[in-house]
């Protein structure tokens, strides 16, 4: 008689030639099962406005997937600053030596910061800012001041968004601290509905800034399957099919993967009718 490890180390070896196969199908039947929906998202604007800086609100679809980021601040980039102090997060990138040009506040540094990063963690699901429908901003005061600078927020939220004039479709040009209008970082035409609230403080030392946004798939898209097979992924597993068997032999190889689903389903059971011998 078999012993119980043989048995399970079969299973698990017939378990694993079907993980593939069965990765495929589910994610077929689950693409099938997707619901349609009439739109994706309708943003509320202030009717007459050229270049509203929000929206009053936004309609979501009923069918429509969407992705909530965590709370975002500025990365610590700066280097030549004392590290948890508000100017370590200034972003060198932009900033050369974290020296602020004339009129730049600190808010606005990091708000940049901030904004950038939301970017980088939303073209990681696969969106971009242009995907934006809801924002939530949470502002502390710079030291040697008694309020949060919502000027200098908003600076650097136009570098990001609501930049495009709706009536002519034109870039609008945004001011970088005191300097003149210039073309914004970039270009986006999105207004998400937003509120920018002043807290007693963030959670990481020297944060004047963190942000969270929504962002909605475009129609007929999906959020991306952790551990899903790309079709390039496909490509590799049967190129390499091929090679070890054959093209001849790849019948061969489906009956295959047949017996070994009997084999699983045979070995379970005789693992389950000897579990009350195990606990003897």
């Amino acid at each position: 008689m078999k012993s119980i490890r043989t048995k399970a180390v079969t299973a698990a070896l017939a378990a694993s030639a079907l993980i593939v196969g069965a990765t495929s199908c589910s994610s077929d039947e689950a693409a099938a099962e997707a619901p349609g929906s009439t739109f994706v998202s309708k943003p509320v604007l202030e009717a007459g406005e050229a270049n509203p800086m929000i929206a009053q609100g936004v309609a979501i679809g009923g069918g429509t997937a969407v992705y909530k980021s965590s709370g975002i601040g500025p990365g610590a980039s700066n280097k030549t600053a004392p590290e948890g102090t508000p100017e370590s997060y200034i972003d060198t990138d932009v900033f050369a030596g974290g020296a602020l040009p004339a009129g730049v506040t600190i808010t606005e540094a990091q708000g940049i910061n901030a904004l950038k990063r939301i970017r980088d963690n939303l073209e990681a699901q696969g969106l971009t800012l242009e995907d934006v429908v809801t924002m939530r901003v949470f502002l502390d005061n710079a030291p040697g001041t008694d309020r949060a600078d919502y000027a200098g927020w908003n600076r650097a939220y136009r570098q990001f968004f609501a930049n495009t004039n709706l009536d002519t479709g034109d870039t609008e040009l945004v001011p970088l601290g005191t300097a003149e209008p210039a073309a914004p970082m970039e270009r986006n035409s999105a207004r998400p509905s937003r509120f920018a609230l002043e807290v007693a403080s963030l959670p990481a030392a020297g944060w004047l800034v963190e942000v969270e946004v929504d962002a909605v798939y475009p129609d007929g898209e999906e959020p991306p399957v952790v551990g899903a097979l790309s079709p390039s992924h496909w490509a590799i597993i049967a190129v390499v099919l091929v090679v070890l068997f054959g093209s001849k032999k790849l019948p061969d190889a489906a009956r295959g993967l047949g017996r070994s689903m009997r084999i699983l389903k045979s070995e379970v059971g005789e693992l389950q009718a000897d579990g009350p011998e195990l606990e003897k």
